[in-house]
């Protein structure tokens, strides 16, 4: 999938993934140029659902060394963080709106509503539906 639709600001996403970018981030081993190439491809990766190959030819090196480096920033696999920060935009969103689950799902880069529904559960113990509507009565409460 690469392509995320316009239901939510693209300003947003991209602000939420870099707090989770600077919220995980361990001491920098990178230069300030790998850091910020390493910064764009995340961003463009949870938008637009690059790949690990798409990921590491935005930053100018092979599968390899890109989740060499990865793991060494972040201390998990590219793809585990970046389904973290999927998972927790998700979660602002249908904390946030009434936008349809569904349209969640494209909008966090899940390829389809059931792999985004399984994903959220196994993260959060609860289905989106479930949190939309417990994040609803607590802040009614």
């Amino acid at each position: 999938m690469k392509k995320s639709i316009d239901i939510y600001p693209q300003e947003f996403l991209e602000q939420e993934i870099k707090q989770q970018i600077d919220q995980d981030s361990l001491k920098s081993k990178l230069s300030k140029r790998e850091s910020e190439r390493l910064e764009q491809a995340l961003i463009e990766g949870v938008i637009q659902g690059l790949s690990i190959e798409e990921l590491a030819n935005i930053c100018c090196c092979s599968q390899s060394t890109f989740k060499r480096r990865f793991v060494d920033q972040y201390n998990m696999s590219p793809h585990r963080w970046i389904l973290r920060c999927r998972i927790g935009l998700a979660r602002q969103i249908l904390s946030t709106t009434n936008i349809p689950i569904t349209d969640v799902a494209t909008t966090c880069g899940f390829i389809n509503t059931s792999h985004f529904i399984a994903k959220f559960k196994h993260y959060v113990g609860m289905t989106p539906h479930q949190y939309r509507a417990d994040n609803k009565l607590t802040a009614k409460e």
